[in-house]
Protein backbone atom coordinates (compact mmCIF):
# COMPACT_ATOMS: atom_id res chain seq x y z
CA UNK A 1 0.00 0.00 0.00
CA UNK A 2 1.38 3.37 -1.00
CA UNK A 3 0.69 6.25 1.39
CA UNK A 4 0.01 9.62 -0.18
CA UNK A 5 -0.62 13.00 1.29
CA UNK A 6 -1.73 16.41 0.19
CA UNK A 7 -1.30 19.84 1.66
CA UNK A 8 -4.28 21.10 3.59
CA UNK A 9 -5.58 24.29 1.93
CA UNK A 10 -5.34 26.90 4.69
CA UNK A 11 -7.79 29.77 4.67
CA UNK A 12 -7.22 33.49 4.78
CA UNK A 13 -7.70 34.60 1.20
CA UNK A 14 -11.02 35.83 -0.20
CA UNK A 15 -12.11 33.53 -2.99
CA UNK A 16 -15.19 33.11 -5.14
CA UNK A 17 -16.85 30.03 -3.65
CA UNK A 18 -19.81 29.63 -5.99
CA UNK A 19 -20.46 29.23 -9.67
CA UNK A 20 -23.85 28.72 -11.22
CA UNK A 21 -25.41 26.01 -9.00
CA UNK A 22 -22.25 24.87 -7.22
CA UNK A 23 -20.99 25.89 -3.77
CA UNK A 24 -17.58 25.12 -2.30
CA UNK A 25 -17.44 24.12 1.37
CA UNK A 26 -14.84 22.93 3.88
CA UNK A 27 -11.45 21.97 2.43
CA UNK A 28 -12.67 22.65 -1.11
CA UNK A 29 -13.20 26.27 -0.02
CA UNK A 30 -9.79 26.39 1.74
CA UNK A 31 -11.43 26.59 5.15
CA UNK A 32 -8.73 25.01 7.30
CA UNK A 33 -7.67 27.30 10.14
CA UNK A 34 -4.08 28.58 9.60
CA UNK A 35 -2.95 28.27 13.24
CA UNK A 36 -3.67 24.57 13.77
CA UNK A 37 -4.90 23.26 10.42
CA UNK A 38 -8.25 22.36 12.01
CA UNK A 39 -11.01 22.30 9.45
CA UNK A 40 -13.93 20.18 10.64
CA UNK A 41 -15.52 23.01 12.63
CA UNK A 42 -15.28 25.35 9.64
CA UNK A 43 -16.54 22.69 7.21
CA UNK A 44 -19.65 22.30 9.37
CA UNK A 45 -20.04 26.07 9.75
CA UNK A 46 -19.74 26.58 5.97
CA UNK A 47 -22.32 23.80 5.41
CA UNK A 48 -24.76 25.51 7.78
CA UNK A 49 -24.28 28.82 5.99
CA UNK A 50 -24.72 27.09 2.62
CA UNK A 51 -27.92 25.39 3.80
CA UNK A 52 -29.43 28.78 4.68
CA UNK A 53 -28.44 30.21 1.30
CA UNK A 54 -29.84 27.20 -0.56
CA UNK A 55 -33.09 27.43 1.37
CA UNK A 56 -33.38 31.14 0.56
CA UNK A 57 -32.58 30.57 -3.12
CA UNK A 58 -35.26 27.89 -3.37
CA UNK A 59 -37.78 30.06 -1.52
CA UNK A 60 -37.12 33.09 -3.73
CA UNK A 61 -36.57 31.08 -6.91
CA UNK A 62 -33.59 33.33 -7.72
CA UNK A 63 -30.66 30.89 -8.03
CA UNK A 64 -28.21 33.59 -6.97
CA UNK A 65 -25.59 31.86 -4.81
CA UNK A 66 -23.29 34.88 -4.46
CA UNK A 67 -24.37 35.46 -0.83
CA UNK A 68 -22.56 32.19 0.00
CA UNK A 69 -19.22 33.62 -1.08
CA UNK A 70 -19.90 36.87 0.75
CA UNK A 71 -20.90 35.16 4.00
CA UNK A 72 -17.94 32.76 4.03
CA UNK A 73 -15.49 35.59 3.30
CA UNK A 74 -17.08 37.83 5.96
CA UNK A 75 -17.67 35.26 8.70
CA UNK A 76 -14.76 32.85 8.29
CA UNK A 77 -12.04 34.02 5.90
CA UNK A 78 -11.68 37.45 7.52
CA UNK A 79 -10.78 35.81 10.82
CA UNK A 80 -8.36 33.45 9.11
CA UNK A 81 -6.36 36.45 7.91
CA UNK A 82 -5.62 37.25 11.55
CA UNK A 83 -4.99 33.57 12.36
CA UNK A 84 -2.46 33.51 9.52
CA UNK A 85 -0.72 36.59 10.97
CA UNK A 86 -0.63 34.94 14.39
CA UNK A 87 0.77 31.73 12.92
CA UNK A 88 3.50 33.62 11.06
CA UNK A 89 4.40 35.53 14.21
CA UNK A 90 4.35 32.56 16.58
CA UNK A 91 5.92 30.00 14.30
CA UNK A 92 8.81 32.00 13.00
CA UNK A 93 10.86 30.13 15.58
CA UNK A 94 9.19 26.70 16.02
CA UNK A 95 10.93 25.66 19.25
CA UNK A 96 10.20 28.99 20.94
CA UNK A 97 6.66 28.95 19.56
CA UNK A 98 5.93 25.60 21.19
CA UNK A 99 7.53 26.70 24.46
CA UNK A 100 5.65 30.01 24.61
CA UNK A 101 2.36 28.45 23.54
CA UNK A 102 2.60 25.75 26.18
CA UNK A 103 3.14 28.33 28.92
CA UNK A 104 0.80 31.08 27.80
CA UNK A 105 -2.87 30.85 28.74
CA UNK A 106 -3.65 33.59 26.21
CA UNK A 107 -2.25 31.52 23.35
CA UNK A 108 -3.33 28.12 24.64
CA UNK A 109 -6.93 28.96 25.51
CA UNK A 110 -7.38 31.81 23.06
CA UNK A 111 -7.11 29.50 20.06
CA UNK A 112 -9.73 27.19 21.56
CA UNK A 113 -12.04 30.12 22.33
CA UNK A 114 -12.45 31.06 18.66
CA UNK A 115 -14.58 28.06 17.57
CA UNK A 116 -16.49 28.35 20.85
CA UNK A 117 -17.51 31.87 19.84
CA UNK A 118 -15.91 33.48 22.90
CA UNK A 119 -13.43 35.50 20.83
CA UNK A 120 -12.29 36.07 17.25
CA UNK A 121 -8.87 35.66 15.68
CA UNK A 122 -8.79 39.43 15.23
CA UNK A 123 -9.36 39.98 18.97
CA UNK A 124 -6.85 37.25 19.81
CA UNK A 125 -4.26 38.81 17.48
CA UNK A 126 -4.52 42.24 19.09
CA UNK A 127 -4.68 40.76 22.58
CA UNK A 128 -1.53 38.79 21.83
CA UNK A 129 0.28 41.87 20.54
CA UNK A 130 -0.76 43.84 23.61
CA UNK A 131 0.34 41.14 26.05
CA UNK A 132 3.31 39.66 24.15
CA UNK A 133 5.88 41.09 26.61
CA UNK A 134 3.97 39.38 29.45
CA UNK A 135 3.79 36.14 27.46
CA UNK A 136 7.51 36.22 26.73
CA UNK A 137 8.34 36.90 30.36
CA UNK A 138 6.09 34.12 31.66
CA UNK A 139 7.66 31.68 29.23
CA UNK A 140 11.15 32.53 30.50
CA UNK A 141 10.27 31.57 34.09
Amino acid sequence: MQVRGHLVPLGGVNRVLHKERVLLLGDAASLAEPMTGEGIFYAIKSAKLAARIIYQVLEDNTFDLSPHTQQINDQITRGFKYAHRLARFLCRFPRSCWYFSARSLIVRWGIADVPNGNTTFEQLFYQFLKTSPEILLSARR
